[in-house]
């Protein structure tokens, strides 16, 4: 199977991405089809035979425009069809027309000639009339293939007021019955267009704003870069420097950046101190110091000082196109609500259309009055609206996913945010997630004088020998006890004993064999000193050991991680259980849970039992978060109703989670909680007033509730319509104004 992704243009509403989706569905070889409204992305599963080419014509046939997404386009490609100069034009002549027959009543703007009033709002519509183009020619189009959309709606019921009332004036000329105007509908026509376009250009520009936030990433880039030309000289950075392209810019190469540019790349600073502002893409909003080996993305802002970068990855598989990369997918992952309300959305169109009619004959057959069957009949039409509806949802999302980027997160699946409200407890990994994972040297106890080779001699044991030999074991681990150990060994300027014959003896320890005199060495736990030893040790330290004599003791310290006081007290103010677990020994994880302030606290554990605890949880009724950086969390971030991977985490981790940090401030969780649980919120409000808004609309607008002379005219439906897609449009964008800063 394969996946191909295509970039549309033209769809208007959910009838819109509805009809391509149900096309390409149909298609030989498709298994399955997504597209999403508002990024315009059309996503199809098919088997390996399937060509591309099939899927674009079929598109286009629709009378929509694709093209095939590359792999590294993840812009969400902006609409501006509403043009701001036509809607004051229409927003003005329907005004003006609106007034003009309002008029009558009133005895302003009009002549005695009723004929002579009727031709003058017929010639102040022709203007709205020729901007209704954009809704008559794409909704007669679709609506005579099969798929009537939005569009159809409006220009049905603007053309039929439109044609209803040039027929009624003919008749009144070449009769000279000036009371066949009295039932004209021009100032209808011109207003359902002009209300129409109103709310439309609105969601065109919200719509327009959210994927702005989004995909604006790509413009904190600069485009070219100053680069230290490949130099013969010892000293790597005194090249000549040269501007470059940055998308020339190769994995090695040495970037030069000053104060006030933005670094182009992501990478290592190799020689330099600098301030830099991170905030773009980490939320972080005080300034930080970097110096050499630290490492930096592309779209920081050095404030102060200058560095050279050594670039660590393409432009292609830089930071900034990993979170575009997983934003673009999170719209495209549809939950069980929103593929409902999008077969509810595809559906509404042909139901509005067939509820019109039926209202038509229905109140001609009881009336025997035409003109107010056919008053009826548009108003039915109009006031329906499946753009409320189709963005109760996508719209929500894509502002959520806006602000959670400025707030140092990404969400890769927006599925999450009803899920997030749910939930009563919160599972932690405690290395390298409650703790940083940093760990320093407390005390080194040598437990021995003299190490007993196999060869059988003597030698010496030193507090520089036995980070040594741990430094040759721990080389090749990413463990962070390990690295620690091994940046231990390294500032003291040591040299790792060369090391071969590795076991890793899981959450206990690991041994090598020594290159240099043929000797096992062991380095663990308690537990692997039982296991080899048959001796047993205190558990707060670890033992560097032979199968024949115990060496050395490590005691280490780790400090808690920034900003988690900060999310316990969160979660606790929130009756939200909390649970540590770690594979530490019970003393130790008792001793930095009482710390945190953590009364649940789980010790000793292998990587399979903290998924069973996970499973175990989730079977008791509970909707648990994990959060977690280690290979071994994956299965239990997978297993969890939402995962959590903070930044740093190992891929395997990042992958298998649903909500990915950009910083290591752990605090950042609670922003993902309070705008998940906000955006949830808010679209449950936006289904609740765009369903409740239609029922009642079409019962008002069809004139059930006449008899209490409560009737909507054509272009109080339009009003009506247009101020539905704004509500939807004005509640989905609190989420960006509440959250527009971090906190």
């Amino acid at each position: 199977m394969k996946n191909i992704e295509y970039i549309v243009t033209g769809m208007r509403c959910a009838g819109c991405s509805g009809a391509v989706q149900k096309k390409i569905s149909t298609i030989d070889g498709v298994t399955n089809c997504n597209v999403n409204l508002l990024s315009g992305l059309c996503t199809i599963e098919a088997n390996e035979e399937f060509d591309e080419k099939i899927g674009l014509n079929t598109i286009n046939q629709l009378g929509f425009k694709a093209e095939i997404k590359n792999d590294n386009n993840y812009s969400f490609g902006n609409d501006y069809y509403y043009k701001g100069w036509e809607l004051i034009v229409s927003i003005v002549f329907a005004s003006i027309s609106l007034l003009y027959n309002f008029g009558s009543m009133f005895n302003w703007f009009v002549t005695p000639n009723p004929i002579l009033n009727t031709v003058i709002s017929m010639i102040l519509a022709l203007p709205v009339v020729v901007i209704g183009l954009r809704f008559y020619i794409p909704g007669y189009k679709f609506l005579f293939k099969g798929y009537p959309n939005m569009d159809s709606l409006v220009s049905l019921g603007s053309s039929v007021a439109f044609i209803y009332s040039l027929i009624l004036l003919f008749i009144a000329i070449f009769t000279g019955n000036s009371s066949y105007t009295q039932n004209s509908m021009f100032e209808a026509a011109t207003m359902i267009i002009a209300l129409i376009y109103l709310g439309k250009f609105i969601e065109q520009s919200s719509q327009n704003n959210a994927r702005d936030s989004i995909s604006g990433l790509l413009d904190i880039l600069p485009t070219d870069a100053i680069v230290l030309e490949k130099s013969e000289a010892k000293a790597p950075y005194d090249g000549k420097e040269v501007e470059k392209c940055v998308n020339l810019i190769e994995v090695g190469d040495l970037v030069v950046v000053k104060a006030g540019e933005r670094i182009p790349v992501d990478g290592v600073v190799k020689s330099g101190t600098a301030q830099i502002d991170s905030s773009s893409l980490t939320g972080e909003s005080e300034p930080r110091d970097i110096q050499v080996n630290d490492t930096v993305l592309g779209g920081y802002t050095v404030l102060s000082g200058k560095i050279i970068v050594e670039a660590s990855k393409l432009m292609g598989d830089a930071s900034i196109n990993t979170i575009l990369r997983l934003v673009s997918e999170s719209q495209n992952n549809k939950s069980a609500v929103t593929k409902i309300v999008d077969k509810v959305s595809y559906y509404f169109v042909p139901v509005i259309l067939a509820i019109s009619f039926i209202t038509f004959i229905v109140w001609f057959f009881i009336t025997k009055d035409f003109s107010f069957a056919i008053n009826r009949f548009i108003a039915t039409l109009v006031v329906a609206c499946p753009c409320a509806i189709g963005l109760a949802i996508p719209l929500a999302n894509v502002l959520s996913s806006s602000v959670s980027i400025k707030n140092g997160l990404v969400y890769k699946n927006t599925d999450i945010h009803n899920s997030m409200s749910k939930i009563d407890t919160a599972v932690f990994d405690k290395t390298g997630t409650l703790t940083t994972g940093d760990f320093s040297i407390k005390n080194i106890e040598l437990l021995a004088e003299n190490l007993e080779t196999k060869d059988g001699k003597s030698q010496l044991i030193t507090i520089d020998s036995v980070l040594s030999i741990i430094a040759g074991l721990e080389t090749n681990s990413n463990h962070p006890i390990a690295k620690s150990l091994v940046l231990a060994a390294k500032e003291k300027h040591l040299t790792a004993k060369p090391m071969t014959n590795f076991t890793d003896y899981s959450s206990k320890g690991i041994s090598g064999t020594s290159d240099i005199n043929n000797t096992e060495y062991f380095f663990g736990n308690n537990k692997l000193v039982s296991e080899v030893l048959n001796v047993e040790k205190d558990s707060d330290s670890l033992y560097l050991f032979t199968n024949t004599q115990l060496l050395a003791a490590i005691t280490l310290t780790d400090t808690e991680a920034n900003g988690v006081k900060t999310l316990l007290d969160f979660l606790q103010k929130k009756n939200i259980h909390i649970v540590m677990l770690t594979g530490d020994n019970k003393d130790t994880a008792q001793r930095i849970g009482k710390r945190l302030g953590i009364q649940d606290i789980r010790s000793e554990l292998m990587p399979s039992q903290k998924y069973k605890i996970i499973k175990e949880l989730k079977a008791a009724g509970k909707k648990v978060i994990f959060v977690g950086d280690g290979v071994n969390d994956a299965p239990s971030i997978s297993e969890s109703d939402i995962g959590i991977s903070p930044y740093g985490s190992t891929d395997v981790a990042t992958d298998n989670s649903d909500v990915y940090l950009l910083n290591k401030n752990l605090s950042t969780v609670k922003r993902a909680y309070k705008i998940s649980t906000y955006t949830a919120k808010i679209i449950k409000l936006n289904l609740v007033w765009a369903l409740s808004y239609n029922i009642i609309g079409i019962f008002l607008a069809s004139g059930i509730f006449s008899f209490a002379g409560i009737l909507l005219q054509p272009w109080m439906s339009a009003l009506i319509m247009a101020v539905s897609s704004i509500c939807v449009v004005l509640t989905s964008l609190s989420v960006k104004f509440k959250f527009r800063k971090t906190k």
